[in-house]
């Protein structure tokens, strides 16, 4: 191996064969200062030591990956595709379509029902709320009127001691000729203590009269809410039931072409003009059973919607618990 130094040996720059060969010195690698920069020399040797590590590895890693190279995949055939036809596939998608469409509608009328019932029970823990303040105010006010008794029944007993320990002056100190006697400071002071009692309990009282004023205004509210509700959706349910039962009279009736849904103004209009006698004669659903109430009104949904499953129709109708209205309303859309 050469000295890469130039320099000269330790024999006085003759090299001994039998020797083994010197190591080579350092580089110096000690940075070169110039004019506004600074120069590192590299080191040779650490360079190409590791460019040789470098390419012992990527040649290794070829080597490796052609040893490892996955070889051809052999596959018996076999006919891919489902068991059943394109079109029954098909019919099944727009089932689940309209599935997932109902399911939607359904999920957000529950919704909204929580979220009224949610309304309700927070109205109903406000009410709760005032109730209970209205307690407390009455509690806290018969207390302090507890205690505004003991206080001046204690000043009352006290100056009563001090009038019977007073020396008596009447032989002493003529009386004053006319004229009421002034009050003494006990009686000013008790007299103002029940002035300003008295404000108090009118005050306490004002408070609690409007308190429970306000609890009844609301409930009160409450309630008429609640009736109008409960009142909008017996009307909406009989509007549907009446126009139910014309539609049906007329497709029994030979009628080709079907009313048009029965709006709340028409029914109002149409009503005195309709015979006691035909109304008597029709199927009162109200008063059917269960079963044939639901029978009824998915005969009726088959003959409007044709192109449904009976099956299907069925399972919207129980969803729906029985509302001919919102079922074809969901069905229409």
């Amino acid at each position: 191996m050469n000295n890469t130094s130039g320099g000269p040996t330790p024999q006085g720059g003759q090299q001994n064969p039998a020797e083994p060969e010197p190591v080579p010195a350092r580089e110096t690698t000690a940075p070169v200062h110039a004019a506004g920069y600074t120069m590192v020399t590299p080191n040779e040797s650490k360079r190409s030591e590791l460019q040789r590590i470098a390419q012992r590895g990527e040649d290794e890693l070829k080597r490796w990956k052609n040893e490892n190279r996955p070889g051809p995949i052999h596959l018996a055939p076999e006919r891919l595709g489902g068991s059943t036809s394109l079109a029954e596939t098909r019919q099944r998608q727009q089932i689940a379509t309209r599935h997932s469409q109902f399911q939607k509608k359904l999920r957000k009328q529950e919704m909204d029902q929580q979220q009224r019932l949610a309304r309700e029970e927070e109205n109903q823990k406000k009410k709760a709320a005032q109730r209970e303040k209205a307690v407390k105010l009455e509690m806290k006010t018969k207390q302090e009127e507890e205690r505004r008794r003991e206080h001046y029944q204690s000043d009352q007993q006290v100056g009563r001691e001090r009038l019977l320990r007073r020396p008596e002056r009447a032989s002493t100190v003529p009386a004053a000729a006319g004229g009421p006697a002034p009050a003494s400071p006990w009686v000013q002071a008790h007299k103002y203590r029940e002035e300003q009692r008295l404000r108090e309990n009118t005050q306490l009282q004002q408070k609690s009269e409007e308190q429970r004023r306000k609890a009844e205004v609301m409930e009160e509210k409450q309630k008429q809410q609640e009736e109008q509700r409960a009142r909008e959706l017996e009307e909406e349910r009989r509007r549907v039931n009446l126009a139910f039962l014309d539609r049906l009279q007329a497709a029994g009736t030979g009628g080709a072409v079907q009313p048009p849904p029965v709006t709340h103004d028409a029914l109002q209009n149409q009503r005195p003009q309709r015979p006691e006698t035909s109304l008597m004669q029709r199927p009162a659903v109200t008063t059917e059973g269960e079963d044939a109430d639901i029978e009824w009104i998915v005969m009726k949904l088959l003959s409007n919607f044709p192109h449904c499953e009976r099956a299907f129709v069925e399972d919207i109708v129980l969803q729906c618990n029985g509302e001919y209205q919102q079922v074809y309303d969901l069905l229409k859309e």
